[in-house]
């Protein structure tokens, strides 16, 4: 026979499932379930705090849970789409939600110098510990945020410019690279992984320690091949759907 706090949250887990609890609803209390399943305060918590770690359910400082709002974003990626979306004047992201009828907001964090670590220098092929420009963004969708990303610029390129201020730059710090510097962007790189969040990262995204997360590591490099840019994002898993559009050449047989 499983622990109570199980039984309990084998319950909700199904309400969840089947919609009796929508996303964003939000999850009786614990007095509620208490009195419900004629149980003790410590096992509903216990409950509860199973369903957080499985990313059902959120909650904050001194408010009831909420069930997740899990419904994705589109995340397009191809070329073509940056270029077009790049011509427009907005930031690839805002262009990409609104595209999908959401609102999205960018917020800088801050800027700073900092030493490369390796994974970073190696793929802006600079010595370890080389000094590089941090900028950390937040970004939000209709109001909730649902990734952070870092982006490293060589300081030795950078380290002069608007990039490397702490202030927004319209467009994105590529619109800066190809209009004011004059180097076009010819090529990204993308690297993805699954993880689990790291502390800091839940606290920016507002989620739980056990909501498993998308890390992207994308470099940008110039017509002559020289990487400008990696930006290295963590999204909330749940919120994204990843969609890549290959193309192929033809057979040369």
């Amino acid at each position: 026979m499983s622990a109570p706090f199980r039984r309990i949250a084998a319950e909700l887990r199904r309400q969840i499932a089947d919609g009796t609890l929508a996303p964003g609803d939000l999850v009786p209390s614990e007095s509620e379930l208490v009195a419900r399943f004629g149980t003790s305060r410590e096992t509903v918590r216990k409950a509860l705090n199973e369903l957080k770690r499985e990313g059902h359910i959120q909650s904050t400082q001194g408010a009831r849970s909420r069930v997740r709002r899990q419904a994705p974003t589109l995340m397009q990626s191809t070329g073509a789409v940056w270029r077009l979306r790049r011509e427009g004047g907005s930031p690839n992201f805002n262009a990409q939600m609104a595209a999908s009828g959401q609102k999205a907001e960018q917020r800088l964090l801050f800027v700073e110098i900092v030493e490369a670590v390796p994974e970073i220098a190696e793929r802006l092929q600079i010595p370890d510990g080389a000094n590089v420009v941090m900028r950390r963004l937040l970004f939000f969708v209709d109001g909730e945020p649902v990734q952070r990303s870092d982006g490293y610029y060589p300081a030795a390129q950078f380290a002069d410019t608007a990039i490397a201020r702490n202030e927004r730059i319209a467009g994105g710090a590529l619109a800066y690279v190809e209009d004011v510097m004059g180097r076009r962007i010819a090529r990204f790189i993308d690297r993805i992984a699954a993880r689990l969040p790291r502390p800091d990262e839940c606290v920016d995204l507002r989620i739980d320690p056990g909501v498993p997360v998308a890390r992207t590591l994308r470099v940008a490099l110039d017509e002559s091949g020289t990487p400008v840019e990696v930006l290295d994002t963590v999204a909330i898993g749940e919120r994204h759907l990843y969609e890549y559009e290959i193309d192929v050449p033809p057979a040369t047989a």
